[in-house]
This record gives C-alpha cells, structure tokens and sequence, in this order.
C-alpha cells in the first residue's frame, strides 16, 4: 500500500453476502457529450484501483443511451448486479 493510502472499507450488500466498497463511484456524467471515452476509461479504473468496487451506472442516466464502453481490463469477467441479482 502507498504512503497515505487508506485501505477501502467494505459491506455487505443486504442479504447477497457481497461485499462492495463503503465508497462508490457514481456513473452519470462517464457518458456525457464532454467526457470522453480514455477519461471515462482512467476514472474508472483509478476507482478500481483504489478499491472501489461499488459503481453506480444506472440506464436512466443520459437518456438511456446505448453506446456504452466497455470499460474491463482485458483480464476482467463481466459482473452485473441489480434486481434479482
């Protein structure tokens, strides 16, 4: 861990048993006009990075725009959660 580094705090997610950072990344502004993909991409994976595994990407945000990018490493399996998950 780095100098200054604060390891994350994690909880457990109701009654799934997973556990998500205590801090989360909200998502909405990673697809406006303004964004571009490679900062979209850099924010995310310094979340990551951090410890952050709670991402809050919700499809009412811009409009429900479908061009999303994939924003996994190439080692990365894809995770969803959400109702029913």
């Amino acid at each position: 861990m780095e100098r200054n580094q604060i390891e994350m705090p994690y909880r457990v997610l109701g009654r799934t048993g997973a556990g998500v950072s205590a801090i989360g990344l909200g998502g909405w502004y990673l697809a406006l006009k303004t964004v571009s993909a490679e900062l979209s991409t850099r924010i995310v994976h310094a979340a990551v990075d951090r410890g952050i595994n709670f991402l809050d990407n919700s499809w009412d945000y811009n409009s429900n725009r479908q061009d999303i990018v994939d924003l996994r490493r190439d080692d990365e399996p894809p995770a969803v959660a959400g109702r029913g998950a």
